[in-house]
């Protein structure tokens, strides 16, 4: 029963992910990691249809002086949020899963830090901005929360990391990738690998939260 249960979470991140990545009628899967930027690949279409084949070249790219900033921007909000979630969650499980956010991501915005040092730093750049403002109007609705900020919380948490792992997957990884030989760009794409699985972890993580909340019994999230 056990292994049920942590099968279908692990089914429904690949179903968030697959979701947050919607465009019309078709819905672009994730790429595994090592399969990124290796060439055309067949996406899968979990709902049926025909699906487009990803490009050989990455679909969005930056510099990496920008996917560097932009790790920044996204390792912060997380901690601004994940401190948020500790001041005022009620459930010890919410507050668990806060720590371990900051825990996670103050350890990689320490690295993400060391690597803006090699590849060059940038005063803004317009993804990083927008992330931030993102963050900061998630940060102050959820302050506004009374009795449903735990549910709230952990449900933005869900969708946050679904659009996190469809951005790395999706324009991240692949530019660091794509830069080759750069200043710091291998540094940077095994950077960005180590922030998926975290982001993965904790989606994971999340999705037991929000259905303990429900009243469902945990399951193992020490998977990732």
């Amino acid at each position: 029963m056990q292994i049920s249960r942590v099968t279908t979470l692990a089914s429904a991140v690949t179903l968030v992910v697959a979701a947050a990545s919607c465009e019309g009628s078709h819905v672009a899967a994730a790429v595994p990691i090592d399969e990124i930027g290796a060439g055309p690949r067949a996406a899968v279409a979990p709902f049926g249809g025909p699906s487009p084949a990803l490009p050989q070249q990455p679909i969005a790219t930056f510099s990496t002086a920008e996917v560097a900033n932009i790790i920044v921007t996204l390792h912060r909000g997380q901690i601004e949020l994940g401190r948020t979630a500790l001041a005022h969650a009620k459930s010890p499980a919410v507050r668990a899963f806060g720590a371990r956010v900051v825990d996670d991501h103050t350890e990689g915005l320490t690295r993400a830090e060391t690597l803006v040092a090699r590849v060059g730093a940038l005063a803004s750049d317009p993804t990083s901005n927008r992330i931030a403002r993102e963050d900061a109007l998630a940060n102050k609705d959820l302050r506004q929360t009374a009795e449903a900020f735990d549910t709230d919380y952990m449900t933005s948490q869900i969708l946050a990391h679904a659009k996190l792992l469809g951005l790395i997957d999706q324009a991240l990884l692949p530019s660091a990738l794509h830069a080759g030989e750069a200043e710091g760009a291998r540094a940077l794409a095994n950077e960005i690998r180590a922030l998926r699985i975290a982001i993965v972890g904790h989606t994971v993580h999340a999705l037991d939260v929000q259905h303990v909340l429900r009243g469902g019994p945990s399951v193992e999230t020490k998977l990732f």
